[in-house]
């Protein structure tokens, strides 16, 4: 469904002059957004409907904002992609009570792990792309300083009394964990 409606769209640009006739590269990149923009539309909607609306649009914001640098795990299909993101997102839902009691220190230890993370293992490239050594470097420097700025406002949320720190906790847990998956992913397979 994603291929024929990227190939739909490919082709009615190109049939209209709006873009030339590199169909391959058009078709990827109408593919990644329309992966992208159903999994944000699913779990904006699930969010919703389970009053986290807030916490979703926090989900979508760290996963955007980070993720582009950091690299880490990508299934091998858009509907893989799609589920598991959503997927995490429920998880968060049934998980968020047991979340209310946190302590700082558990707070600031995640953080210092999350940094230690993407210092020692941002970023990482899939196999289907690999980094040039100058992309890698940049990659690396964006990544950390993104992931510094995320953790620096984990850090000050309870001192400013604002409770949304934990789906901002979570999102860079399930980054952390997507960035050591695609780690182990390309040294082993």
């Amino acid at each position: 469904m994603i291929h024929t409606l990227s190939q739909y769209i490919t082709n009615y640009l190109i049939k209209h002059k709006i873009i030339d006739q590199e169909t391959e590269i058009y078709e990827y990149g109408f593919e990644l957004m329309i992966s992208t923009w159903i999994g944000t539309i699913l779990v904006l909607i699930i969010g919703s409907f389970t009053n986290h609306f807030l916490d979703a649009v926090i989900y979508e914001c760290v996963f955007r904002f980070t993720r582009i640098y950091t690299g880490g795990y990508h299934c091998k299909t858009y509907t893989k992609c799609i589920l598991s993101y959503v997927f995490f997102f429920i998880i968060f839902i049934f998980l968020f009570p047991y979340f209310s009691n946190i302590s700082f220190y558990s707070i600031l230890a995640v953080c210092l792990l999350n940094l230690l993370i993407v210092m020692l293992l941002c970023p990482v490239d899939h196999q289907n792309k690999r980094l040039l050594e100058d992309e890698k470097r940049r990659f690396k420097k964006k990544s950390i300083f993104r992931m510094f700025i995320l953790d620096l406002v984990i850090i000050l949320l309870p001192i400013l009394n604002i409770n949304r720190i934990v789906i901002i906790l979570y999102s860079i847990i399930v980054i952390d964990t997507l960035i050591f998956l695609g780690y182990l992913e390309n040294r082993f397979l």
